[in-house]
C-alpha cells in the first residue's frame, strides 16, 4: 500500500505549480454540477487513501479550479494523483492546419511547414520519411528526400569524389544505369557490406543508395508516397 493524505497531496501539487490555496476559486466535479469552497474542501480532504496499485479511491472527476488553471485526477496503471492543467493560449503567429489524422502524432508533425533538407516552405504535396530511429522528416521533393537519406546514412562515405586509377581498377560501368565510366566517377563505400560502388553521376549514386534503403538492406524505415496537406497519402 502507498498511503497518501489527500489534503497534503493537493497542497503540494499547488505548490509545485506556483499556486497556493488562496488561488483556488472552487473545488468540485469536472462538469461543474458540484462545487464547494477551498475552506469546505479542507474539512473533508484530510483523509488517507491508497495511491498505489488498485482501483482509484478518490472521485475521478474531482477538480481544484483557479483562474485559467485547474488540478484534475489522473490514473495510470492503477495509480492515481493530481495533474495540473492550464487553458491553451492562442499564439499571435498561430498557423492554420488541415490534417488531424495520424498515429501518435502532434498537429505540428501532421502539418509541417518547411522542408527538412532545403528549408523551403512546403506546398500542398510533400514527402514524409521516417528513419530507423523513428525520426520523421518532411521533404518538398524527391530530390530533397534522396539527399536527406544519403546524408542520414553513411554520411562520411557518401561523398562525390573524382576517384584515382587505383580505386577505379576493375570498375568500367555505372552500377546504376550501366553507362561506361569516364574520368570523373562517383564512388560510394557501403560500410555495412564492405563494398565500394562506382557511378557515372551523383544522381545515379543517390538513386542506387535510395533503392537499397527501400529494399531493406540497412533499415526498416518507411518511405511514404507524397501526400497532400489535409488529406490521406496518395494511392
Amino acid at each position: 500500500m502507498e498511503e497518501e493524505n489527500l489534503l497534503k497531496e493537493t497542497i503540494e501539487a499547488l505548490k509545485e505549480n506556483g499556486k497556493t490555496p488562496k488561488d483556488v476559486q472552487w473545488v468540485g466535479s469536472k462538469d461543474g454540477k458540484y462545487a464547494i469552497s477551498w475552506e469546505e474542501f479542507e474539512k473533508i480532504a484530510d483523509i488517507e487513501y491508497d495511491a498505489g496499485y488498485g482501483a482509484p479511491e478518490i472521485a475521478t472527476d474531482l477538480v481544484v479550479v483557479g483562474d485559467g488553471w485547474w488540478l484534475e485526477r489522473w490514473e495510470c496503471e492503477d495509480a492515481e494523483g493530481w495533474a495540473f492543467k492550464t487553458l491553451p493560449q492562442k499564439q499571435p503567429d498561430a498557423k492554420k492546419f488541415s490534417r488531424v489524422k495520424g498515429c501518435y502524432e502532434t498537429i505540428a508533425e501532421l502539418n509541417p511547414v518547411y522542408c527538412d533538407e532545403c528549408g523551403a516552405e512546403l506546398g500542398d504535396k510533400f514527402y514524409r520519411w521516417t528513419d530507423n530511429d523513428d525520426n520523421t522528416y518532411y521533404l518538398c521533393s524527391k530530390e530533397c528526400l534522396n539527399k536527406k537519406i544519403c546524408k542520414q546514412y553513411d554520411a562520411e562515405d557518401l561523398i562525390s569524389v573524382q576517384i584515382c586509377s587505383q580505386c577505379k581498377r576493375g570498375a568500367k560501368f555505372c552500377q546504376e544505369c550501366g553507362a561506361r565510366l569516364n574520368d570523373k566517377v562517383f564512388c560510394w563505400m557501403d560500410r555495412t557490406l564492405g563494398q565500394t560502388y562506382h557511378f557515372c553521376s551523383e544522381d545515379c549514386m543517390n538513386k542506387f543508395v535510395l533503392k537499397r534503403f527501400r529494399d531493406g538492406y540497412y533499415t526498416q524505415a518507411n518511405i511514404l508516397k507524397p501526400y497532400k496537406k489535409g488529406g490521406d497519402e496518395e494511392k
